[in-house]
């Protein structure tokens, strides 16, 4: 088989967009790109040797190909160390937190390129959000990234053991952000999150245990939501603005409350 011929081929411009679409920067991908042909070519394509002719050569030079592009972000990011709530959710959630906080690839470019008829936009962002209200590093530069997310060769437990403890008293930031998101605005959520029968219970619950009227929760959302400034939303309710500041300390402590009711516990939110 000419494994020189097929690689410097057309088979070039798959690389670099499978390194491009991989690690969504392009100097990034350039160097991950040199690293594959680095590692294809040592020692007479001995990396290829494996092939044994029971699928199309560009497939099999695809899947090693992969390989070495994980290989090269191991090298270059360290191997992650996820915590553990985060691998409960799911192999897309690991991988999604890999690129947006340990390798700072652009959220819109994660979004643009993992977007699918299986995998919404509204979905990813709801991940990513979640993500990122856990760990407000995440994705900030020149921020250094906590040790305990990468294994540098340190047992280092940590911030698994931290997460599993919240897990365990379920006091899960991303569920309570969801939670809330839901009451305050049901249809911004993606289907494949509301359609959870756990969140959906803890939705209700909230409900019933902050006992908010149709009213309130329209200011919550104006200001929560939709960002609207207190000032404007006092004005388009008819409301002086110490009114309307009194009322919503007033419902942001029933909402505390109601969450606490509902099996949460952190007082930080909505504070």
């Amino acid at each position: 088989m000419d494994w020189a011929g097929l690689v410097m081929g057309d088979w070039m411009a798959r690389l670099d967009r499978m390194a491009l679409r991989r690690f969504g920067q392009q100097v990034i991908a350039d160097e991950a790109v040199n690293h594959v042909l680095e590692r294809l070519s040592a020692d007479n394509w001995a990396a290829l040797t494996g092939y044994r002719g029971k699928s199309q050569p560009v497939s099999y030079l695809n899947a090693v190909a992969a390989n070495f592009l994980e290989e090269f972000a191991r090298r270059k990011y360290g191997r992650p160390r996820p915590p553990v709530w985060l691998k409960r959710n799911g192999h897309l959630w690991v991988s999604i937190w890999r690129q947006v906080c340990l390798e700072r690839q652009l959220t819109g470019q994660v979004i643009f390129n993992r977007s699918s008829a299986d995998c919404s936009r509204a979905y990813l962002e709801d991940i990513i959000r979640v993500i990122k209200a856990r760990m407000p590093w995440c994705g900030v530069k020149h921020q250094e990234i906590p040790a305990d997310y990468l294994d540098t060769g340190a047992a280092s437990g940590t911030a698994a053991a931290a997460d599993d403890g919240d897990d365990i008293d379920n006091n899960s930031l991303e569920e309570q952000l969801l939670v809330v998101r839901l009451l305050l605005d049901p249809d911004a959520v993606s289907d494949a999150v509301a359609a959870s029968a756990a969140i959906q219970a803890r939705v209700a619950s909230l409900r019933d245990a902050a006992a908010l009227s149709d009213h309130e929760l329209l200011i919550l959302r104006l200001i929560f939501i939709e960002r609207i400034k207190q000032g404007v939303v006092a004005t388009n309710l008819g409301l002086k603005p110490y009114q309307l500041s009194r009322q919503l300390k007033a419902l942001l402590a029933r909402l505390r409350a109601g969450l606490e009711a509902s099996g949460f516990s952190r007082e930080e939110f909505f504070a």
